[in-house]
Parts: C-alpha cells; sequence; structure tokens
C-alpha cells in the first residue's frame, strides 16, 4: 500500500471516491478511523476506534461489470455514429479515446466490492472503498494497528485459563489448584490412616485380670 498522505492530524486511506449523491472518503486518527460522507452542503462524520474494531466483511459487487457496459455501449454508439454521418477522423478518434481510456481503467483497477466495518454495536459500510485491491491493502494495512490496540483488552469469553498438568508418579512438584478461585493452595493432603493388621500380622497376648 503506498504511504498515507498526512493532513494535520489524520492520514487518507483511500482516493475521494466520487458517486451519486457526493464523495466520501476515509482517514486515520491516531486511535480511530473517520469515515466522511459529503453531499457538497452537509457532511457525515462517523467515527470507529481501533479498539472497538471486532471485524471487515467484503461483499463482492458488480461494479466493473456495469461499469464496463455502461462505458463500452455509449463509446460503441458514437464511435459508430461517426462512421455512419462520415464524420472526420478526428471525431471518430475523440469518441474513441473518450470512453476507451475510462473503459480501460476501469478493467485494469479489478473487481469491485463492497467494505463493511464490524463493532459491538453496529455494522457499517465504507463508501470511500469500492475495489477489492485497495479493500485487500487497507486491511492489511490497519491489523497490526488494530491489534496493537486491543492487545491490553480483555474480553468476555475469551478469559486465560490454566490446564492442570499432570505429575508422574513417584515425580515431586507442586501440587495443582484447588477448584474455586484461581491462585489459592489446595488444602493440605490429610496422612493416610494405618492399615489394619491382617490375620497373619502378629499381635501381642491380651492379659486377662484373674478373677
Amino acid at each position: 500500500m503506498a504511504k498515507p498522505k498526512f493532513f494535520g492530524p489524520y492520514r487518507r486511506l483511500a482516493p475521494v471516491r466520487m458517486h451519486l449523491g457526493g464523495y466520501s472518503s476515509l482517514w486515520l486518527a491516531k486511535d480511530y478511523l473517520m469515515a466522511v460522507q459529503s453531499t457538497g452542503y452537509s457532511d457525515k462524520y462517523s467515527r470507529f476506534y481501533l479498539r472497538d474494531i471486532q471485524g471487515f466483511m467484503v461483499e463482492d459487487s458488480e461494479r466493473r461489470f456495469y461499469w464496463g457496459v455502461v462505458l463500452g455501449l455509449l463509446g460503441a454508439g458514437f464511435v459508430l455514429t461517426s462512421l455512419l454521418v462520415r464524420a472526420h477522423w478526428a471525431y471518430t478518434l475523440a469518441w474513441l479515446l473518450l470512453f476507451g481510456i475510462p473503459l480501460a481503467w476501469n478493467h485494469v483497477k479489478g473487481p469491485g466490492c463492497k467494505l463493511y466495518i464490524i463493532t459491538q454495536v453496529q455494522t457499517s459500510r465504507l463508501q470511500a472503498i469500492s475495489r477489492r485491491a485497495r479493500c485487500e491493502e487497507i486491511i492489511e494495512f490497519l491489523r497490526p494497528l488494530i491489534e496493537e490496540a486491543q492487545a491490553g483488552l480483555s474480553r468476555p469469553g475469551n478469559l486465560d485459563t490454566q490446564a492442570a498438568v499432570p505429575v508422574a508418579a513417584g515425580a515431586t512438584g507442586a501440587a495443582p489448584l484447588a477448584e474455586g478461585s484461581a491462585g489459592e493452595p489446595a488444602a493440605a493432603t490429610q496422612p493416610a490412616e494405618p492399615e489394619a493388621p491382617g490375620e497373619n500380622s502378629p499381635q501381642a497376648p491380651l492379659n486377662t485380670p484373674s478373677a
């Protein structure tokens, strides 16, 4: 990924994308992402803190196909019209370049996609990203930053647990922790009671007092 451009405390992660009704952009600050959507009269700012981001979702789109169809049909129509009316070759070449260059650029940019950012409370689409190649570059660029921001966070259901390590017979070692609060030593083991003497064990004769 190309080195992001700095604009004060923000870094632009993707070029400004024009779309129907306005334009969108994506920015990176010290500890959050900011998505901007503008109509020319009003701006909408969405802030996503790195520590709250749980993942990204990428959905394929037919953006490249639709743009290719539109540009191809328009270009073919104008070129054929110029040929039919026997216009000067310069007009035909101008129409060919006018629609041929965007058509080629649309193909080079790769397949289209939709990128969604997932947090604990919402799933939002990042309108500034519309091509898969750019999408993968941004995700790989943000991954270590997100991991660093979430390094010291503990999440429910993801607590550290300690597995009991079995001790071989005859080996010496620390006793396993008793069930209960972690870190408390198990109760001391009571010594085993001596076994009752068997039938073949020698016994001292009992002195019976005389009457």
